[in-house]
């Protein structure tokens, strides 16, 4: 049998769903950045902007989540963030960025990502967004209207495909990854494109549940 491989990754997720997190520390471990393309969706847009806001029902689904990293990726640093934050700013941040500068986007998100998952930070506070924009090399923050309609359009484009969950992989030979994949499983879909199936560590759709 010849495998082909998958040349270009479109991958749907959330700067604040943990598996996202632990999924982008594991395509940079893989090496294969250049083939991976991102588009941020705010999958739980009524989620607060501080942490005196957020819900016991929200803790308690992220200290979940976040236990179920500890056991089965032990392999991705993770801190002790206090709330999930609301994502909007920062995914328009990011998609600022990229009609701008494709590489520091992409630093700006890797900052954003670890910015929460690794130091705890609000990236729903603007302080912290722009403060990292800064760090990646890119002007403030502008909250244009094209950046704000690449947002609405990654997100309707995930809606409408009805995924319903993140992160999701797709590769250009028409297969599929649903969740963050064990090691192995997920080098096997960069290698060649092969699998469609989906995980259980995965961060539902606002309102659905696991």
């Amino acid at each position: 049998m010849v495998l082909m491989r998958a040349r270009h990754i479109v991958v749907y997720g959330d700067l604040n769903c943990p598996f996202c997190y632990a999924l982008e520390e594991r395509l940079i471990a893989s090496d294969v950045v250049q083939q991976i393309e991102w588009r941020l969706v705010e999958h739980a847009p009524s989620l607060p902007s501080e942490p005196e806001n957020a819900q016991f029902a929200q803790l308690e689904e992220l200290a979940q989540e976040m236990e179920a990293i500890v056991e089965r990726a032990p392999d991705v640093k993770l801190g002790r963030p206090q709330f999930r934050p609301n994502s909007r700013l920062a995914i328009r941040a990011v998609a600022e960025a990229c009609a701008v500068d494709p590489v520091r986007a992409w630093t700006l998100r890797l900052s954003l990502f670890r910015a929460l998952w690794r130091n705890g930070r609000n990236i729903a506070d603007p302080e912290v967004v722009n403060g990292l924009v800064e760090r990646a090399g890119l002007s403030p923050q502008g909250n244009t209207a094209e950046a704000a309609e690449t947002a609405r359009r990654w997100t309707r484009e995930w809606h409408d495909a009805k995924f319903d969950r993140i992160p999701v992989m797709l590769s250009d030979v028409g297969t599929r990854l649903l969740g963050l994949m064990p090691q192995r499983r997920l080098d096997m879909f960069l290698a060649s494109g092969l699998y469609t199936s989906a995980s259980e560590l995965v961060c539902d759709v606002e309102g659905e549940s696991k």
